[in-house]
């Protein structure tokens, strides 16, 4: 999984596909591991070494399921299917919510369609036993689907020690509480989507998360009744267990997950006028955990939250937004980006 810095067309609209830098060090690996005979053997041929590193470069490219979206990036892709005032007001919720959680990274992340724990989690991440022991495991290996994925690699305040019923009820307290949209926020997300998450936020970063040991718990339910779970092991390998689904757990959690599905127009997109898209564009304030004690404020656009409201991701896959204020020192890797 690599992160955007170029460009290409999705549905005539231009968006992030990938981060050179990444795919550049994945480049630099491949020619480590070649042996001297074939390094030889390349530079007596300059053209058989381009072919070869383009046709490894494709296979990056084909591999990379998810890449992190500029808060700007976002807008445009989310803007396709919706108001575009409203697609700003999404953005722009998440954002406060990562601001809430002290996380500078992105927000937004485009997924790929196709990706499987199975068959695809052990060929993009370090996977303990290459999840050879699971392969017989009964559970529906949903794919993936071509998404636009809002998500803060935390785990969810408050979401350990809690039975399924009581996350469920704590999720739609947490979106309430963070005037997230309410088609938001509505699942956990497939082990497939988790691990595909995990797995990019480890490449741009190389954060293991949830932290800690955590667990975060998913939708897929195994035969037996147990539910899987992406852990990532500190320093180790992603792992995936299962959890009896009717007990607490002191190390399981869950993500905060909005999902909005590319190429699915809203049902009425006519009826989003500029002036009023939705009720989401109507109270824009920061996130309370009371939200009657919720500043009202005035609806802007992204760009005029200065700074820190918005990070080009494409251009500088490294770059960390900061808190608005140009004299504080960015953070750096470890600081929740």
């Amino acid at each position: 999984m690599a992160n955007p810095v170029g460009r290409t067309a999705h549905s005539g609209r231009k968006v992030s596909t990938m981060n050179s830098k990444a795919t550049i060090d994945s480049l630099a690996f491949f020619w480590s591991t070649l042996t001297g005979n074939e390094k030889a053997a390349f530079s007596e041929s300059q053209v058989a070494l381009k072919e070869t590193l383009a046709r490894r470069w494709r296979e990056i490219v084909e591999s990379t399921f998810v890449i992190p979206l500029s808060d700007e990036g976002a807008v445009r892709l989310l803007a396709q299917t919706r108001a575009n005032p409203v697609a700003e007001a999404i953005v722009r919720f998440w954002r406060w919510y990562a601001f809430s959680r002290s996380y500078w990274g992105p927000v937004a992340w485009k997924v790929k369609k196709g990706f499987t724990l199975k068959v695809h989690a052990p060929l993009v991440g370090p996977c303990y036993e290459d999840l050879k022991y699971l392969q017989a495991w009964d559970f529906p290996d949903t794919p993936t689907t071509d998404s636009l994925v809002f998500w803060v690699p935390l785990l969810a305040e408050e979401s350990k020690s809690k039975s399924p019923a009581e996350m469920v009820a704590l999720r739609a307290e947490q979106q309430r509480s963070y005037n997230l949209p309410v088609n938001h926020c509505s699942s956990f997300g497939s082990i497939a989507l988790l691990t595909a998450l995990v797995s990019a936020h480890f490449k741009r970063t190389g954060e293991r998360v949830p932290l800690n040991w955590d667990n975060a718990a998913s939708d897929t339910i195994r035969a037996d009744g147990f539910r899987l779970m992406a852990q990532f092991n500190p320093g180790g390998p992603i792992y995936c267990g299962a959890w009896e689904n009717t007990v607490t757990n002191p190390c399981v959690g869950f993500f905060l997950l909005g999902i909005e599905e590319l190429g699915r127009p809203v049902a009425n997109p006519t009826d989003q006028s500029e002036s009023e898209p939705c009720d989401i564009v109507e109270e824009l304030g920061q996130p309370a955990v009371n939200p009657a004690s919720k500043p009202r404020i005035e609806p802007l656009h992204l760009g005029e939250l200065g700074d820190f409201g918005v990070s080009a991701f494409e251009d500088d896959p490294f770059h960390i937004i900061s808190g608005g204020d140009k004299n504080k020192p960015r953070p750096r890797e470890g600081d929740h980006e």
